[in-house]
């Protein structure tokens, strides 16, 4: 209210001034505070306008700040699922060697045993061979071996 009040008589000091009485300085000063009255409007309609832009804007900023956030965190649950992709890769690699590994010892193992089984088959055929000519021998009457 004091504000309007002072802006009142400012505007009858310049009213005065451009030498305006009575009526003329009634509407002069009218006009002038409904001009004011509108400046302020627009003043109060710019400022709002202002504050919702400044909103709008920061919307937009948390929106894409949010939309960053959730770009990382797909990333980031993208590559941990590679890496468990990769690991069970690496597990099944693992498995898959020793496996063969263990494949290899039982060729090993079997060929082993089938080598011993032919020494001892050999060892057996020599023997009985060494028995036979003990009994040929025997037969004759000789008693050597030749």
């Amino acid at each position: 209210m004091e504000f309007q009040r002072c802006e009142m008589e400012k505007f009858i000091q310049l009213g005065e001034k451009f030498g305006l009485e009575r009526e003329k300085l009634l509407k002069f000063v009218e006009k002038q505070q409904a001009l004011e009255e509108k400046r302020r409007e627009e003043e109060r309609e710019k400022k709002g306008w202002q504050i919702k832009e400044e909103r709008d804007e920061k919307r937009q900023e948390e929106e894409h700040e949010k939309e960053c956030e959730e770009k990382h965190q797909r990333l980031e649950e993208e590559r941990r699922q590679e890496d468990e992709k990769k690991e069970e890769r690496r597990r099944r690699e693992d498995r898959e060697r020793e496996a063969r590994q263990q494949e290899r010892e039982l060729r090993k193992l079997e060929m082993e045993a089938e080598l011993m089984r032919q020494k001892e088959a050999a060892e057996a055929a020599k023997r009985e061979h060494e028995l036979e000519l003990a009994r040929f021998a025997a037969r004759n009457g000789d008693g050597h071996i030749t």
